[in-house]
């Protein structure tokens, strides 16, 4: 299975620190490093003059898909991961991990099938299990859409 890590931001200029952070990312998750260069201009320091310096710290530097540095982990997920691939992001000093399958929507059998075995034990009424999953819809759609929200706000 490949293993990648992202290590998206502004970088502008990229500085020890942002180095020694890829470093560290490096060697904790024992992946091929790519620097993901935001597209807004800092301090006279262009995108490619970042890129640039990145390749001559020997990282693989590219271009953000998206000035957010989680729409671009997400984008690079959704349209440039192969399927099976480990991807690693750093988020507040932390590595993330997701992994991409095309078939993550069979996830949402879980809850079906917890929901079906509530009823089937008897331990709930019908309608207990309808108005949890009203409510677990709704609240997801409205989490996701206050995220897209917050997101554009933020880094756009």
């Amino acid at each position: 299975m490949k293993k990648t890590a992202i290590l998206p931001g502004g970088f502008k200029p990229p500085h020890k620190g942002h180095y020694e952070l890829a470093l560290d990312l490096a060697e904790q998750s024992g992946a091929e490093v790519t620097i993901r260069v935001g597209s807004a201009e800092r301090e006279s320091i262009t995108q490619a003059m970042s890129i640039k310096i990145w390749e001559m710290y020997g990282f693989l530097a590219k271009k953000a898909a998206s000035n957010s540095p989680i729409t671009d982990v997400f984008e690079y997920v959704g349209k440039e991961a192969i399927e099976g691939e480990e991807v690693h992001k750093v988020q507040d000093g932390k590595i993330i991990h997701v992994l991409k399958y095309k078939r993550i929507y069979l996830i949402l059998l879980f809850p079906l099938v917890f929901a079906y075995s509530r009823l089937y034990l008897a331990v709930h009424f019908p309608i207990d299990i309808c108005v949890g999953i009203l409510t677990g819809i709704i609240f997801g759609n409205l989490y996701f859409y206050v995220f897209r929200k917050a997101d554009k706000k933020l880094f756009s």
